[in-house]
């Protein structure tokens, strides 16, 4: 009898931890889908979208912009904080560390997520990315005000263009800190912007077209031919171990694909046999390139 229950309880563990895993999927696909239908929400009420870093709504004074409540400075999902249903959260608080955990800002599959789900600054750990592709970093011209705009920046259409992706909230070579979704870093901070792929100018925090994602496929973060150039990976890292994370890169939390968000609201999970130019053309809302058969 002892027998029977012992093999019966190995056939069944193995089922439940499916079952968890399973949700664990499906509800960070369901927080993908929260802030992607988050962003078409603030595109109606603004006409505009945050970048991945900077001023929002309009340009403040310098000096003032950590004064105010709420913060006018910021990362893009600390603006997104009112159309994720933390609207108190934002208005009630200026620039500080010590936010609280947001739920639908974290994933249950991240293997890195603090168990308090606290990251080292103080503020909620955060288990997704924007991409800087699509939203930009501080804007355009002088004003460094935002410039997306959903349906005028995204040439290449909503539901070919990938805004969110997973990651992993801890990052380890990234000065040991993990991910929050307040920290308003610089231009190549990884905790506030993020160019999936693509080199980028340190001097505009825009990408470089000298050298082009299809050249780095297989590269890693690093300066790049001339001084004032970083490089990113156009792949994910796949379930990269703790030591192996690379903070200028997404990374998967199941080795056979990533979960993203698409701009047009809806989830989809891409495989890790995905090519480095499809990858790109997804991540590029105007490059003009049809995205290819292993999409």
């Amino acid at each position: 009898m002892i027998a029977i229950i012992a093999i019966l309880i190995a056939l069944l563990v193995p089922a439940v931890q499916k079952v968890r895993e399973a949700a664990a999927r499906t509800q960070s696909s369901n927080n993908l889908k929260q802030l992607g239908l988050a962003m078409h929400n603030v595109n109606d009420n603004f006409k505009m979208i945050p970048t991945g870093l900077g001023y929002w709504p309009a340009n403040i004074p310098s000096g003032n912009e950590w004064a105010n409540i709420p913060c006018n400075y910021g990362s893009h999902f600390w603006f997104m904080m009112p159309y994720v249903e933390q609207d108190v959260i934002y208005k009630n608080r200026g620039m500080n560390w010590g936010t609280p955990v947001i739920p639908s800002y974290q994933a249950p599959s991240d293997p890195t997520l603090p168990a308090n789900g606290v990251a080292e600054w103080g503020t909620g750990a955060l288990s997704y990315v924007v991409n800087t592709h699509v939203v930009g970093v501080y804007g355009t011209g002088w004003t460094q005000r935002p410039s997306a705009n959903i349906p005028r920046t995204f040439r290449d259409g909503t539901s070919s263009t990938i805004a969110y992706l997973e990651r992993y909230s801890r990052c380890t070579p990234w000065s040991n800190n993990a991910h929050d979704y307040f920290a308003p870093g610089g231009i190549n901070d990884p905790n506030s912007t993020m160019f999936p792929v693509h080199s980028i100018d340190w001097g505009t925090g825009k990408p470089d077209t000298q050298f082009p994602y299809t050249s780095l496929a297989t590269g890693g973060y690093a300066n790049g031919a001339s001084w004032g150039h970083q490089n990113d990976v156009a792949l994910p890292q796949w379930q990269p171990t703790d030591s192996a994370c690379n903070a200028f890169r997404v990374q998967s939390f199941q080795s056979g694909g990533i979960q993203v968000g698409m701009a047009d609201g809806t989830v989809r999970t891409v495989a890790s046999t995905i090519t480095p130019s499809t990858w790109g053309n997804a991540l590029q809302p105007a490059d003009g390139q049809t995205l290819g058969s292993d999409w």
